[in-house]
């Protein structure tokens, strides 16, 4: 899983390069929602694979996120639903990609531990606290995120998302100061690279078809051959 400031700077990423959403403030709120299953902290296994529609194996987690998006593509708020699967790829990403790198490698720096939750997720909140100083989140996300409206998606509590709507506004859950410092892997350039893995998987999971219709730049292929490595979730 990424923190909720790397899917909102990756969201944004993929909406620039590949597909410009006509409600941006939907859109964006989308892409944190899926994680308003752990207000309270981390739910349990089972909640939390169900919001990001899971499974241990990458390839068909992919594959499950964007049959989610077809049946979906009714929806009367298209790019919140968007978000909410750019959200699900982003993780898709995320665990295809530097996780294990950064959970492995930030120990070694034997940092001070600051949260309960281990050094890797200390860098990315880290992270977080940097782009709360950030232009694109204080003149644009975080306005649009004040006017966005929840609405049902995917059996999700409204109260819990409002909720963490909110909360990541007055700026999410970690707060401690000593995450003030810069992070030592969780840098913008590697959130950057984590933003491109998203748009090429979001090109190859999701139909050019079945996209809402200010339509996207590029080849969108339907599910099959999404370049996935074989590898396993961690099972986080």
């Amino acid at each position: 899983m990424a923190s909720s400031m790397m899917h909102l700077y990756a969201g944004r990423k993929v909406s620039m390069n590949w597909l410009p959403p006509q409600n941006k403030a939907q859109f964006y709120l989308g892409c944190i929602v899926p994680d308003s299953v752990n207000l309270q902290g981390f739910a349990s296994k089972e909640k939390r694979w169900a919001a990001h529609f899971r499974h241990a194996d990458l390839q068909i987690w992919a594959e499950q996120a964007a049959r989610f998006y077809e049946n979906s593509s009714g929806d009367e708020d298209p790019d919140f639903l968007l978000g909410y699967v750019v959200h699900v790829f982003t993780d898709i990403a995320w665990d295809a990609g530097a996780h294990n790198y950064v959970w492995r490698a930030m120990p070694k720096l034997q940092l001070p531990a600051v949260s309960e939750l281990g050094a890797g997720w200390d860098d990315c909140f880290r992270f977080d606290h940097q782009q709360l100083k950030a232009a694109w989140w204080l003149q644009e996300v975080r306005p649009l995120l004040k006017t966005a409206a929840v609405k049902p998606i995917n059996g999700l509590s409204k109260e819990w998302m409002e909720a963490f709507r909110q909360q990541i506004i007055a700026g999410g859950t970690e707060r401690d100061n000593r995450l003030c410092n810069p992070p030592a892997l969780v840098t913008d350039l590697l959130v950057d690279q984590l933003a491109r893995q998203t748009e090429q998987l979001c090109r190859k999971m999701i139909r050019r078809s079945r996209l809402p219709a200010s339509g996207a730049s590029g080849d969108c292929r339907a599910a099959e051959g999404a370049g996935l490595p074989p590898a396993k979730t961690t099972g986080r």
